[in-house]
């Protein structure tokens, strides 16, 4: 009987809320980063269909980086995140590839915790929330 009520709901949430979503461990350096700052404004319900919504538009995050301001802002928008977000997420992928000259920050898990934090440390805008949130 338990497990029967259990099972019911666990389908009702599915049904409201999506299956679950791949923990942060498993995604990307620079994906960890957006979401963090989209959690930052919004629940983490939104972050994650803002984080779908830009997974879907946009075929990877260099074409994020390279998207007009006004098409991220529209997108984040329809997802519930405030268009303040475009300039922050933009602004991160442009430093990222300033710094790295590839928005792929994933050799970066070879290195130790201290240089892993000196790396991301010398991104312009990185602040120690962020990295410990990676």
């Amino acid at each position: 009987m338990k497990e029967k009520l259990i099972g019911k709901c666990v389908r009702l949430l599915h049904s409201k809320y999506g299956n679950k979503e791949e923990s942060s461990a498993n995604r990307e350096i620079v994906e960890q980063m957006i979401f963090y700052h989209l959690h930052r404004t919004v629940n983490i319900t939104s972050a994650r269909n803002a984080l779908r919504s830009i997974r879907n538009a946009y075929i990877d995050y260099n074409e994020v980086r390279i998207t007009r301001q006004q098409e991220l802002s529209r997108l984040l928008e329809e997802a519930g995140v405030p268009q303040e977000k475009s300039f922050v997420i933009k602004g991160l992928l442009r430093a990222i590839f300033g710094k790295e000259s590839r928005l792929c920050l994933e050799h970066l898990r070879e290195l130790d915790r201290a240089r892993f934090c000196e790396r991301l440390k010398k991104i312009e805008g990185m602040d120690d929330a962020v990295i410990e949130y990676i």
